[in-house]
């Protein structure tokens, strides 16, 4: 799937600029990388892993 970067983008300028909320939280960004690094580490164990 093709992700639009350039409205990640603006949302970005426009939550320095202009005090918007942002496109995506601090919260999120690391929700992601404990994904990426339960993936890894599960792909190392050869088992699930739990978040």
């Amino acid at each position: 799937m093709r992700g639009n970067h350039y409205d990640f983008f603006d949302g970005v300028y426009h939550s320095i600029i202009n005090d918007a909320i942002e496109p995506v939280s601090a919260q999120d960004g690391v929700h992601v990388m404990q994904i990426i690094e339960a993936s890894i580490q599960s792909s190392a164990q050869k088992k699930v892993i739990d978040l």
